[in-house]
This record gives C-alpha cells, sequence and structure tokens, in this order.
C-alpha cells in the first residue's frame, strides 16, 4: 500500500478535498488545558498523555550526568534495559510497538531510548490510550459544524473575530497561526461552495509506538560573546516519540447536488497516520506532550 508523506512546513500546501472529504492538518502546538477531553479523561491525562516515575540517583547533580553516547551513558542505559526486561515483555505482549522489518531490534532500540532519560520513566501503554485521545479530540474538534459556523462568522466580521466558544479557542491555541487562519479559509471555501464535512467518528483501530528520539537541549548559551565553550551548562532532556495510528473517519459530508441524499448516510475514510509527540522529561513534573504536524496518509 502506497503512503505519501506531509511533511510539516508543506502542510498549508495540500489542503484540497480528496475523495469527498476534506484534507486534514494536524496540531504543531501545545495542547493546552482548555482541550474539551472525550471520554471524560482528565484534563491533566490528555495533556500529558502518561504518568511518570522518577527514578533520582541520591545527591545527583544535572551535571553530573554522563555524556551524552558516552561509554558511561550507554553502559548506565544498559543496565536500566536488562533490569526492566520485564518492562519489555509485557509492551510486546500487549501490542506496543508498530510491526517492523527488523523484528525485535527495533524494538529494543526503541526501549533503549526510553530508558536514557536519568530520571524519569513512562509508562507508554498510557501514553499510548492518551495520544489516541489527542487524536480523536482534535480531529473531532477541526471538523465540527461549531468550527464551520465560527468561520463563516469570522467570515463576516469586520475585522478578525476571537474564537467565541470552546473549541475555536481550542484549535486556535493548538495550531500554528499560519495553520489555524489557513483552516479557517478552507473551511469558508468549502462552505460557498456548499460543500460541508462534519466528522461524526474517529474510530481509531490501534496506536502503536514507531520510534522513539532522545536529545538533550542546553538550558542556556553554551558560548560566551568571544565564541569560547563554557561548560557545566544545565541541560534539558527531550524525548521525540513517533505514533502510527490506524483509524477510520466517519464523515457526514454534504454537496451542492447531494439534495436527494440521505443526510444521515455517512462517508467512511480508513487511513494510517502518523503523529510525532515531543516534551521535555527532564523530570516527571517537566512532561508536557507537544504535537507535531508530521502526517502520513495512505
Amino acid at each position: 500500500m502506497a503512503m505519501q508523506v506531509l511533511r510539516p512546513r508543506r502542510l498549508l500546501s495540500r489542503l484540497q478535498l480528496r475523495n469527498k472529504t476534506a484534507a486534514t492538518l494536524t496540531p504543531a502546538r501545545k495542547l493546552r488545558s482548555c482541550l474539551v477531553a472525550p471520554r471524560s479523561v482528565s484534563l491533566q491525562h490528555q495533556q500529558r498523555f502518561a504518568s511518570s516515575s522518577s527514578t533520582p540517583p541520591d545527591g545527583e547533580q544535572q551535571q553530573d550526568w554522563p555524556p551524552a553516547g558516552s561509554f558511561q551513558e550507554i553502559s548506565a542505559t544498559f543496565t536500566k534495559v536488562r533490569a526492566r526486561k520485564d518492562v519489555l515483555r509485557a509492551y510486546k505482549d500487549q501490542g506496543v510497538f508498530a510491526p517492523s522489518s527488523l523484528g525485535v531490534l527495533a524494538d529494543w532500540l526503541m526501549f533503549y531510548h526510553l530508558n536514557r532519560p536519568q530520571r524519569t520513566q513512562l509508562d507508554v501503554v498510557e501514553f499510548l490510550e492518551g495520544a489516541r485521545q489527542a487524536l480523536e479530540t482534535t480531529m473531532m474538534a477541526m471538523h465540527s459544524r461549531e468550527f464551520a459556523d465560527y468561520a463563516d462568522r469570522d467570515d463576516a466580521a469586520p475585522g478578525i473575530l476571537e474564537p467565541d466558544y470552546a473549541t475555536a479557542e481550542m484549535l486556535q491555541r493548538s495550531l500554528e497561526p499560519v495553520s489555524f487562519d489557513a483552516f479557517k479559509k478552507f473551511v469558508r471555501y468549502s462552505t460557498s461552495v456548499g460543500i460541508r464535512a462534519e466528522m461524526q467518528q474517529m474510530e481509531v483501530h490501534s496506536a502503536h509506538l514507531l520510534g522513539v528520539q532522545y536529545h538533550r537541549v542546553p538550558k542556556l548559551p553554551t558560548t560566551n560573546s568571544s565564541g569560547d565553550l563554557i561548560l557545566g551548562v544545565p541541560m534539558d532532556e527531550r524525548l521525540t516519540l513517533s505514533v502510527l495510528f490506524d483509524a477510520t473517519e466517519h464523515v457526514k459530508v454534504t454537496l451542492p447536488d447531494d439534495a436527494d441524499v440521505d443526510p444521515k448516510e455517512l462517508v467512511l475514510r480508513r487511513n494510517k497516520s502518523i503523529w510525532q509527540f515531543q516534551s521535555n522529561v527532564t523530570t516527571p513534573e517537566d512532561i508536557d506532550w507537544i504535537v507535531e504536524p508530521l502526517h502520513l496518509t495512505t
């Protein structure tokens, strides 16, 4: 099955109608606390997506971390991986990892990077459940009648109309400004030509961890005004988790020539998409996932 990759900064050029359904944008900024979570999910769970446990060595200071990629860091991570081998086995049994041509090696590499943070351990099962709910909530909001009505009011207003209800406010805070404006224009254009798409259900069949990246980011500049290297700069640890979703969108589509069509008839579109979630994981309290718009569809 062929796949099409929509790179983050190229999404705006791909807004078009396909198969009688509206194209989608994925959010690039933080899902904030105004997010209306489905299934009575707590806002904190919706935003953080996972619980975690702090495991700091007694008295360790951040500057004492072994350098990333050093023998000391690799050895310490191997030790944690061996100590958590039962967790790795449980993740495999629960289908946490996406199928890969590399087989168990791919699973092991992802688990290795999950264990690189010095003071934080993620519960990936909880993370994936929260990620599923984030996908459902965001897509339902973007393709809702309420947002289409807001886009119409914004078009009729003499100036820029600030979001005047919860769903539009959530999307404004979740999308980059240029993406939010582009999506409003797309919805307005669709409405002007008699096309309206309303998401009735987002049926998520599966969510699998596809990739894990670990990196450290300096909190302060690492060089002075003369260009000399500054040693001992505090670092933040970050994880980027790629999640492969398989979902069916249940969309009610109204077209100009659909006067005789049953209004209850839905267009079903099944696709696979990859969303990337990134967060500071230096401590459990720092976890706050940002959704990045890497979108892959079939």
